[in-house]
């Protein structure tokens, strides 16, 4: 089943929310925006057949856009003023 994260990104961490196909939360909480802390916040989630991201495109958001591409695939970002 594929897991669907949504990021809000803030400077030194981010709120994260994983959620599965039907909908169900699997994890969330506030995460430092480090590669091994996302990588313990991700193996917290059951990726099973891969997983999707969304990140809301803020200041400085390329940083956690490429820590996401490395860990989960390509992830898409969001605008606050479109969503």
């Amino acid at each position: 089943m594929r897991t669907y994260i949504g990021v809000d990104y803030h400077r030194g961490f981010s709120y994260m929310t994983a959620m599965d196909e039907m909908g169900k939360i699997c994890a969330r909480g506030r995460v430092a925006n480090d590669r091994e802390a996302v990588t313990r916040f991700l193996k917290r989630t059951d990726q099973g057949t891969g997983g999707a991201a969304v990140l809301e495109a803020t200041r400085n958001w390329t940083v956690m856009y490429d820590l996401l591409e490395e860990l989960v695939g390509d992830p898409s970002t969001s605008r606050q003023a479109h969503t």
